[in-house]
Formats: C-alpha cells, sequence, structure tokens
C-alpha cells in the first residue's frame, strides 16, 4: 500500500508501478511532522521508563528486602496485579481531568505522567520477581560490614539487579513507544 498511489489501491489494478510519493509525503513535505513526531515519542517512552525504573526498583526494594509484614505487601502486589488488569482507557477521563486543571492540558508532561501510570504495575512486577531471586545473603553479609540500608540499594543490590532493570526497560519502553490510543485522547 505504501508504494500505490490512492487511485491503484481503490482500483485494485493487477499491473504494479511503485511510486515513492507517499514516502516523500511523509518525510519531505511542508505538513511532514514525521521526525517530530518520533522525537516526541522518544522523549516520552525515555523519561517514563527512567522514572519507572527508579520508582519500582525502589519500591521492590523497599517491600521485599525491608522487615515489612507480609500481608502489607500481599496487599500492595495484589493493588498491583488488579491495577494492571484494568484497560487504560477507564483512566483516561481522570487523565484529562487533572491535566486541565494543572494546565498540562496538550503537554509532553502529561503524556510522560499517564504513560508512568500505565506501566508502573508491570515494572514493579518485572523487577520484583528479579529482586527474590538475589540471595538475602549478599544483604545480609553487607549489614554486618556496616552498610546502611541505602548503601546496600545502591552498591549492592542495584548492581546485582541491572539484567532485571534491563528487561523492564525494554518492555516498559516497548509499551510506552506502542501505546497510541493515550496520545490521541
Amino acid at each position: 500500500m505504501a508504494f500505490k498511489k490512492q487511485i491503484d489501491i481503490m482500483m485494485m489494478r493487477i499491473i504494479f508501478k511503485p511510486t515513492f510519493f507517499n514516502f516523500e509525503k511523509i518525510f519531505f513535505s511542508k505538513e511532514a511532522t514525521f521526525f517530530d513526531d518520533i522525537f516526541n515519542s522518544l522523549v516520552v517512552g525515555i523519561s517514563s521508563t527512567i522514572i519507572i525504573l527508579i520508582v519500582c526498583s525502589m519500591a521492590s526494594f523497599t517491600m521485599i528486602r525491608l522487615r515489612i509484614p507480609q500481608w502489607i505487601t500481599a496487599i500492595l502486589f495484589l493493588w498491583v496485579i488488579i491495577f494492571h488488569m484494568l484497560p487504560p482507557i477507564t483512566f483516561v477521563g481522570a487523565w484529562f481531568m487533572m491535566a486541565s486543571s494543572f494546565g498540562l492540558f496538550n503537554s509532553r508532561i502529561a503524556l510522560i505522567l499517564a504513560h508512568t501510570t500505565i506501566n508502573l504495575p508491570l515494572g514493579l512486577l518485572i523487577i520484583s520477581s528479579f529482586m527474590r531471586d538475589v540471595p538475602t545473603e549478599i544483604q545480609e553479609a553487607a549489614f554486618v560490614d556496616g552498610c546502611s540500608n541505602r548503601q546496600v540499594y545502591f552498591n549492592v543490590i542495584l548492581p546485582l539487579l541491572r539484567p532485571g532493570l534491563f528487561a523492564a526497560a525494554v518492555i516498559v519502553f516497548l509499551f510506552s513507544w506502542n501505546d497510541f490510543m493515550v496520545a490521541m485522547n
């Protein structure tokens, strides 16, 4: 379809004469916003991915590694799963109202916050599963050596969590990149 003229699409001609008119129209016409759109998608995807990685790695460290009662962690994960099961279209009205009231309507910041909200549960589930695989003995050894919780997180847990952070970053970025419904609303 991209190599056909518009009239050839409707007529269903058998003879195929490829044309690059459609690509010229996308890339080089005066109305072309293709590169701006790609840039906006990159900014939104990368920003929401970075926010999700920071928040989810800290949240999973807090919920799994620190001494929080197990029932609180179970309730939090239950809410995360319930929130992840809801379709994003259910939140569009609330996002619109909040973006309008804060003066963020039709801005990148509102879209970044919306994509972060959508993908936060997924990032938390992925990073938490990797956090459970890190042996607790390493954390206990760091505590014996005199490390604080912050030092354990930054110097011990985070380097061991790199593969999980990378996996979560790829999946969250792809979901943010492919989410067109929220950007249009």
